[in-house]
């Protein structure tokens, strides 16, 4: 038997708290939430009593071979053991078994890289937490090749409604620090970011049908040979130069015209 067990009724009364604050905490958060009703709360209770036999068990609910175990933990949080509840959200049970076993987006991979050993494992998706003009440019990029994104998804934006279970971050640095330690992660930095922390960068097929190496250059292929409006605004959602890498944006500085400081100003240029 594990030594190890939860104390389920502090984890109760923790759960007992939550639920007293929760109309509180729904006000701060960016997409409200459901009540937390008493229903809910026995059902999470539910779920911890199961997480609870599984340690007393020595069972790893992590371990690919109890999936079902997992499963199952899922489906007692959501709508605890009631089988009417069950009937009602059979939908959702069968996507998430699909999730969990099909994996369509390893077979997808599969079919276009045919002769690649590729590791049979789920994708990570890093985005950014806070908004940011990353997100808008790698967005409206998504939104220039992809309808179903643009019309049906996210669409584009400097902070968007992510789908599935992204893992979010603050900031370049904090995206680029979160895919170094997830196993099988990709995320969206600027290319300097990507460079100085050692992270390996997609090359991606651009609207003239070339795959491109990412490098400074075949960014600033892109940038030379656009001309600039008047009010400085342009975007770049699918360049179509033959070398130009496809996602694309500027950075400004905003800068004094004069500096009293002469290392600063050499610096600066």
């Amino acid at each position: 038997m594990g030594r190890n067990r939860l104390n389920l009724p502090a984890v109760e009364q923790s759960l007992r708290t939550v639920q007293r604050e929760f109309p509180k905490i729904n006000e701060v958060l960016r997409s409200r939430r459901d009540s937390m009703t008493d229903a809910v709360v026995e059902n999470m209770m539910a779920g911890y009593a199961f997480v609870d036999w599984a340690m007393a068990d020595d069972t790893d609910l992590l371990d690919p071979r109890y999936v079902a175990g997992l499963l199952e933990l899922n489906h007692i949080v959501l709508c605890g053991r009631d089988p009417n509840s069950r009937q009602e959200h059979r939908k959702h049970f069968q996507a998430t078994a699909q999730r969990f076993y099909t994996q369509e987006e390893f077979n997808i991979l599969k079919r276009i890289n045919p002769d690649l050993n590729l590791p049979k494992s789920d994708i990570a998706v890093v985005v950014r937490q806070d908004g940011s003009g990353t997100t808008y440019a790698f967005t409206n990029h998504l939104s220039a090749i992809s309808d179903e994104w643009r019309d049906r998804g996210p669409g584009v934006g400097t902070l968007i409604d992510w789908p599935g279970n992204a893992m979010a971050a603050r900031g370049n640095e904090g995206i680029a620090g979160r895919i170094k330690i997830s196993k099988g992660s990709i995320g969206y930095v600027e290319y300097g970011m990507a460079r100085r922390s050692g992270l390996a960068m997609a090359w991606l097929e651009n609207k003239a049908g070339q795959v491109i190496e990412p490098h400074g250059c075949s960014g600033l292929a892109t940038l030379l040979n656009t001309p600039l409006p008047e009010n400085l605004r342009v975007f770049f959602p699918d360049p179509d130069g033959q070398d130009f890498y496809p996602i694309v944006t500027d950075s400004w500085l905003l800068l004094y015209k004069q500096y009293d400081d002469a290392q600063r100003l050499t610096a600066l240029r």
